[in-house]
């Protein structure tokens, strides 16, 4: 929600969250939201009227997801947590002043002392310290076990705006505007040396990952690399043309990547000090950077809002399909595979060229966020759901919009196009789901039986029965004919998200927030395997065509691919930034399409060629700055046939 300057709303935006209930006891339970993580901006301009000097300066902070109370939790809840068994730390049954049992507990630990702004905050190794930096020029420890300040680290003249403990616990490093780098025994809390070489503020430090290096990174455009032992300056590396914001270690230590105002990331060989890559594409400041833990690709975060992916070997950008200006919700491929089409909170449907990743044509005409989108089986005309509560029909070759269903009094989540095209199904927050005539546009049939919101709908491939997927924990299957119920399929222990049939339409996938999928027997209505994997709610199920391979997409942001026969998890794509929406099958099978909310497309690929063609490529490249001993295997992609298509 938003306000304006007269404090009336004039924005609103809603959106799906996990949710839990975690019984504490006594018939009490807790509700409990997902929030998810991210980075956003603390502190406020200098011209906002109002403002403190402590809100001052304006940074960019990381939050990790989390799970919070949906409601504040009350005295008599917190009693009944306060007397589970202890994990970390002893709670107080009764922190609060004004005591009720249903009024809310005012405070449970906070830390405070400082005096300024926190700028930074790093867990020691083994969780047990809490380090905070600060404005006010200090750092200070925290037991996390009690919440109790243990020492504050006095010395910097100006705030302190990065830290970072060495792999084995024992030392700190901070970084300051007053251009110093300072190392730190934690025991003793002693200061144990200074590094003095900057010109600039030094806006963040990293220990390499065997604690014998310690790299700094500087508003005056270079990382400099320090000996711990003898407090001497290795190198200083310079090739960036404005200040350098993060610094990153690879896993196995022999890379450094930088990010920069200059909105370039750069690696470095951390031996010889030399450039290897530089990483072009953002348009404003990089911010942050993060390396995936086999060191393959690295991830940076920018001011231009968004979030790249990089080949660590070939420097290469992994390929995105960019255009949309906020989350995508959904993805569909064409029946010939040739087109994919995707639908995003922006309010507008793209369709994209799959084999050259181009933008073919941008649909307006939805005014809030849209929802879902598919094909009709022909390939002629495109069906949009949206938050506006509509569902719109589009010429496919014209790009001009044909009609707009109107019925649902609520949004529209999910569409689907019967198998012959003549259907379209449509699945609301009304809790109905609405059969219209494809031709025509007329509403034939409303199905009611759900209790809440439905969020997804599917065909079976016979097109006689329609599964639903609800927020009322249920699967729905429905006679199209009749519009009657036939099973309702119960075991989810949370809300179900999508549901989709297997081509044969033996099996039905359900994908649930409680993390799990879940395979039905469509005969029997009986539950055949129960697929754990995922750490987050699952939004997204779907079928490759032969049958044989189930992909699901969740809210940890990965991609996993399922054995139908076996029920094991073969393979998990990881990628994206952000919670993965939609997932969808190419014709053939080759080509897998996930959504995110991360506002990418990603394409998917794993038939042989490609593959062949994508690992010669790596290891060509590999060899370039890590010849091999045996000179022979130079040559081990020499002969092979490679196609890219």
């Amino acid at each position: 929600m938003m306000i304006d300057t007269q404090e009336q709303k004039y924005l609103y935006r809603f959106s799906k969250a996990q949710l839990f209930f975690e019984s504490v006891g006594s018939q009490e339970k807790l509700e409990m939201l997902a929030i998810p993580g991210g980075i956003f901006q603390m502190g406020s301009p200098e011209i906002e009227m109002g403002r403190d000097e402590h809100e001052s300066p304006r940074h960019l902070v990381k939050v990790a997801p989390f799970f919070m109370s949906k409601y504040p939790i009350t005295q008599l809840q917190w009693r009944l947590v306060a007397a589970l068994p202890q994990i970390n730390r002893p709670l107080d049954p009764e922190p609060s002043d004004f005591l009720g049992d249903n009024r809310p507990v005012e405070r449970v630990c906070t830390l405070t002392s400082h005096t300024n702004a926190v700028d930074s905050i790093s867990f020691s190794p083994d969780s047990k310290i809490l380090a905070s930096a600060s404005s006010d020029n200090t750092v200070k420890l925290w037991d996390t076990t009690t919440g109790k300040e243990i020492k504050t680290l006095t010395g910097q003249t100006n705030p302190v705006i990065g830290i970072s403990f060495s792999p084995n616990g024992k030392t700190l490093a901070t970084a300051s505007s007053d251009r110093t780098v300072k190392l730190w025994d934690i025991t003793t809390d002693k200061l144990l040396k200074t590094f003095e070489g900057h010109t600039d503020g030094v806006n963040n430090v990293s220990f390499s990952p065997n604690g014998k290096i310690l790299a700094s990174a500087s508003s005056d455009s270079t990382v400099k690399l320090w000996d711990i032992t003898t407090g001497k300056e290795i190198k200083t590396l310079k090739a960036h043309t404005d200040g350098v914001n993060d610094i990153r270690f690879s896993p196995n230590g022999k890379i450094l990547a930088s990010a920069s105002s200059d909105s370039t990331v750069k690696l470095w060989d951390i031996t010889t000090g030399k450039e290897i890559k530089t990483f072009q594409g953002h348009t404003s400041r990089v911010n942050e950077i993060s390396f995936s833990p086999d060191s393959k690709i690295l991830a940076s975060a920018s001011s231009d809002r968004t979030v790249k992916l990089w080949d660590t070997a070939t420097g290469k950008e992994i390929k995105t399909l960019s255009g949309h200006t906020d989350v995508v919700q959904d993805v569909s491929f064409s029946l010939d595979g040739k087109m994919l089409a995707s639908a995003s909170r922006d309010t507008t449907l793209k369709l994209w060229d799959t084999t050259t990743g181009k933008l073919l044509k941008t649909f307006m005409g939805h005014t809030k966020w849209v929802f879902g989108v598919c094909f009709s089986p022909d390939g002629k005309i495109l069906a949009s759901a949206s938050y506006d509560t509509t569902i719109k029909l589009w010429d496919i070759t014209t790009g001009k919009l044909l009609t707009t269903l109107k019925g649902h009094t609520k949004p529209v989540n999910k569409v689907s196009f019967s198998p012959n095209g003549k259907l379209l199904a449509s699945a609301s927050a009304d809790t109905t789901i609405k059969l219209w005539d494809s031709a025509t546009g007329k509403l034939l049939n409303t199905l009611k039986g759900h209790k809440l919101e439905v969020w997804g709908v599917a065909f079976s491939p016979d097109g006689k029965v329609l599964a639903s997927a609800s927020a009322d924990r249920t699967v729905k299957m429905w006679n199209i004919t009749t519009g009657k119920e036939i099973k309702t399929l119960s075991g989810h222990r949370n809300e179900v998200n999508n549901v989709s049939f297997s081509p044969n339409g033996k099996v039905l996938a359900s994908a649930s927030s409680d993390n799990t999928v879940k395979l039905w027997d469509t005969t029997t209505g009986k539950l055949l395997k129960t697929l754990k994997g995922h750490t987050e709610w699952v939004s997204r199920v779907s079928f490759r065509p032969d049958g044989k391979v189930l992909a699901s997409a969740s809210a940890d942001n990965t991609v996993k691919l399922w054995d139908i026969t076996t029920g094991k998890l073969l393979k998990t794509l990881t990628g994206h930034t952000n919670s993965v929406h939609s997932i969808s099958f190419s014709p053939d099978g080759k080509v897998l399409a996930s959504a995110s909310a991360d506002n990418t497309v990603r394409l998917w690929r794993w038939d042989f060629n490609y593959l062949l063609n994508e690992g010669c490529n790596f290891i060509s490249e590999y060899f370039k700055t890590n010849p091999p001993d045996d000179q022979s295997d130079m040559h081990i992609c020499d002969g092979l046939k490679r196609n890219s298509d």
